[in-house]
C-alpha cells in the first residue's frame, strides 16, 4: 500500500561565522595595465582570525595582505589584494587563491580565479579581394 509521512528536520546553524567575499574572482584582461580586485574575510565571532599567509598557484598572479579594519557593527575584516599585470597569456588562465590564517576551523580559505588574456592574433592580416586602384581618399 502506497503511504505518506510528513519529515520534519531541525537543524541550528551558528549565528556567528566567516564569511569570504567574493566566493571566486573573474578577470577580464584586455589593456596594458595592473587591474586588482580584494578578497574581503569577514570574522563576527568575538575572537577572531588573522590572515597570516596568502598564496597564489598561477605565476603571474600577485596577492598581498592589507590591514584589518573593524565594521561600524564590531565584525573584523581583512582584505586580501589580487592584481594581474597588465600582460596575461592569452585566453581563459585558471588559479587559486589560497588564504592562510591562525584559526583550526579555517585554516585554509581557497578562492578560485578566472584570468581572460586578450586574444592575440598569431598570424598577420590578409587582404581578401582586390586591391584598390587609383589615388586614395582621405
Amino acid at each position: 500500500q502506497p503511504r505518506t509521512r510528513d519529515v520534519f528536520l531541525r537543524a541550528v546553524f551558528p549565528t556567528q561565522q566567516v564569511y569570504v567575499r567574493p566566493m571566486s574572482l573573474t578577470f577580464h584582461q584586455l589593456g596594458t595595465s595592473p587591474v586588482d580586485q580584494e578578497i574581503v574575510v569577514t570574522d563576527l565571532r568575538s575572537t577572531p582570525a588573522e590572515i597570516i599567509g596568502v598564496e597564489s598557484s598561477s605565476d603571474f598572479l600577485h596577492v598581498e595582505i592589507l590591514q584589518p579594519t573593524t565594521t561600524k557593527s564590531g565584525a573584523q575584516q581583512q582584505r586580501v589584494r589580487v592584481t594581474v599585470p597588465g600582460s596575461v597569456p592569452s585566453g581563459r588562465q585558471l588559479a587559486t587563491i589560497k588564504i592562510f590564517t591562525n584559526d583550526e576551523r579555517f585554516l585554509e580559505l581557497k578562492v578560485p580565479v578566472q584570468v581572460f588574456g586578450l586574444e592575440r592574433r598569431t598570424a598577420p592580416l590578409r587582404i581578401v579581394g582586390p586591391l584598390p586602384s587609383g589615388p586614395v581618399r582621405r
